[in-house]
């Protein structure tokens, strides 16, 4: 079973706004085995390199728990922000 964005979002939304931080983008590369999903993620302040790591860790535990929406695949996943050239 593939990753279907709109799901990876009703499943990392809540732990993004408890973090405190606006979700920009998800990019999903369903290709092979493994997939990978970037989440693209900012916020007023700008976030930290030790928040966006945090957050990481916990979205990556909310999409392994959400098997039965994924189907247990194996992903990478990637949180980044949208970089300082950003508007």
């Amino acid at each position: 079973m593939a990753y279907d964005e709109a799901a990876v979002r009703a499943v990392i939304a809540p732990h993004l706004d408890a973090a405190g931080l606006d979700l920009e983008g998800v990019k999903i590369n369903n290709a092979g085995p493994k997939s990978s999903i970037t989440v693209i993620v900012d916020s007023d302040a700008g976030p930290t390199l030790d928040g966006l790591a945090e957050v990481a860790r916990t979205l990556s535990a909310a999409v392994d728990e959400a098997d039965e929406v994924f189907g247990a695949q194996a992903f990478t996943l990637e949180v980044t922000t949208p970089g300082a050239e950003r508007p």
